[in-house]
């Protein structure tokens, strides 16, 4: 593990670029989908988890090389087997993990192997920032950051916007998108942070093994910034004859999820297509 987070040049965060963070412990959650209540269906869909240490925060690794490898890592934090996760946000990062899982084995799309015969380089990075950074607010959803929110008190969508005012200032124009890739780039390109909001797919007690809390019907968080990943495929023959050369591109958004800082980190892009995003957000 630690020579693929190698490869992948893979950091917490870009105070600490370069720095390979230690492994503290690993474990798989394909022994845990096995878990149901009340006869819920599971799905045998799993993931890789890697906590780091000093509570340095974990990275997501997919067991799927159509989705694979990294899937997210987060700067804080370390994400236990028996962790109870009420995230909504994270929580529906995982669900629309698990869809992508399916969706793929639906298209027939095989899951293949790692070929010999390619040489892969490693892999180049660019990070995509906000002239302002990341955003530094980490509020919650609870006392007292909804104190005047009495009717629904864990009304995160206004820990959002106030994050967002506290951080980047108030903005008087904006719009709802459909979930692109190239609308988040643009936005953080041109210096602003974008809003998205998802909901859930199902009410499941338990995705991709994780035990999940079902209170919570979609969630809005921040995304603040972008990391693109790189690398050169080349392939040869059995005479060691290139026989093509092609390039992988993987995109990570860096989500602040208000959650008092758990679950921040980079996520793969490629399974939010079910989000909604607020653009136009100017000082």
């Amino acid at each position: 593990m630690e020579s693929i987070l190698r490869s992948l040049s893979i950091q917490s965060t870009r105070a600490n670029k370069g720095q390979i963070p230690q492994i503290a412990e690993g474990y798989s959650t394909q022994k845990l989908v096995s878990r149901s209540t009340s006869g819920e269906n599971v799905d045998s869909n799993y993931v890789y988890v890697f906590n780091f240490k000093d509570n340095g925060g974990y990275a997501i690794m997919s067991n799927d090389t159509r989705l694979g490898p990294l899937l997210a890592i987060t700067e804080t934090g370390q994400l236990k087997k028996d962790s109870v996760i009420n995230n909504p946000g994270f929580i529906l990062f995982l669900e629309y993990t698990d869809a992508s899982y399916n969706v793929l084995a639906k298209q027939g799309i095989p899951n293949h192997r790692i070929k010999d015969s390619i040489v892969y380089s490693p892999w180049s990075e660019e990070y995509i920032d906000l002239p302002e950074g990341p955003c530094k607010v980490q509020w919650d959803q609870g006392y007292p950051y909804n104190n005047f929110t009495p009717v629904i008190e864990n009304d995160g969508h206004i820990a959002d916007i106030s994050r967002t005012l506290a951080h980047f200032g108030y903005s008087s124009c904006g719009q709802e998108v459909d979930y692109s890739y190239d609308a988040v780039l643009s936005e953080i390109r041109q210096g602003a942070p974008v809003l998205v909001s998802g909901s859930d797919l199902y009410k499941k007690h338990y995705v991709l093994g994780f035990e999940v809390s079902t209170d919570y019907l979609g969630h809005c968080w921040l995304i603040d910034g972008a990391r693109e990943l790189i690398r050169t495929m080349t392939d040869y023959s059995i005479y060691g004859k290139v026989e093509g050369i092609s390039y992988e591109k993987k995109y990570y958004l860096h989500c602040n999820f208000g959650w008092s800082g758990n679950f921040d980190g980079y996520y793969y892009d490629g399974v939010f297509n079910h989000l909604k995003l607020i653009t136009g957000i100017r000082k």
